[in-house]
């Protein structure tokens, strides 16, 4: 049997842009070119093929940079407000708190929220960093079955606050210390092969590495299922980002998205 090839950052790319222009309806290019577009969202069940598989709401908005210029997408009833307010104004102004400050106070009148500004990581699969369990401690590769008896509240990012059907855990990782489970990280599959991790670890035994190790892990894990492993966290998430440099993540893109209350 012929070894498979690693995954590297051109098929990354190709993979997050494929997937990114399926969920804001737009053509990899517009997410390149520099400028700002906007686009209507169509409804839910109407929305291209490929997509991540997030629960929708409506009306919604979201945007997204990969740095150079912006794709904006907004509901019908949205679209004419979100384009007077984004227009004219450069990247960084887009993502600031003077616009979406004003997104804000529109999505709380739906009963919806605002999540973001989201930071995005991925890497390539020799990227990822060759790391060792802390001392005392012992990580083990897992799958759905093995994550049966966990709570959802105890380890609401690596697992979910609540059962995903739309987006399962497909692989995991499980740092324990004396026989207790003290750190998870959790593969769920956003789209058929643009996987998003989660990770949590018990407050009493960060900052010793377990953090980056799950980390790695997980996307070995997801390189190996031929999929593409991505990371998120919220700007001011300082020590997520540190995770995941540390297991060899770069900074990707940047993502604003409108969610349900419960989200």
């Amino acid at each position: 049997m012929s070894k498979r090839a690693r995954i590297g950052h051109a098929q990354v790319r190709e993979r997050i842009l494929e997937v990114l222009s399926a969920d804001y309806g737009c053509t990899p290019a517009e997410l390149l070119d520099g400028q700002v577009h906007f686009f209507e969202l169509p409804p839910g069940p109407a929305r291209q093929p490929g997509r991540r598989r997030y629960p929708t709401v409506d009306p919604q908005f979201a945007a997204v940079t990969f740095g150079r210029g912006a794709v904006i997408t907004a509901s019908a009833a949205w679209l004419p407000w979100v384009r007077e307010l984004c227009r004219e104004r450069s990247r960084d102004e887009l993502f600031d708190a003077g616009v979406l400050s004003e997104v804000y106070e529109r999505v709380r009148a739906e009963g919806h929220k605002v999540w973001g500004p989201q930071l995005r990581f991925t890497t390539a699969e020799a990227e990822l960093h060759e790391l060792s369990a802390p001392p005392g401690y012992a990580i083990e590769r897992s799958d759905a079955e093995g994550l049966r008896g966990l709570a959802h509240a105890d380890w609401p990012n690596a697992i979910g606050r609540a059962p995903r059907p739309n987006r399962p855990t497909r692989v995991a990782a499980i740092a324990r210390r004396d026989g207790q489970v003290v750190g998870v990280a959790g593969a769920s599959a956003d789209a058929e092969r643009l996987w998003q991790i989660g990770i949590d670890v018990a407050s009493a035994h960060r900052g010793v590495g377990l953090g980056a190790q799950l980390t790695a892990d997980v996307a070995r894990a997801i390189f190996e299922h031929e999929a593409v492993p991505y990371y998120s966290t919220l700007a001011g998430n300082v020590p997520s980002m540190r995770t995941a440099l540390s297991a060899g993540f770069r900074p990707a893109w940047v993502e604003v998205v409108t969610t349900g209350p419960d989200s």
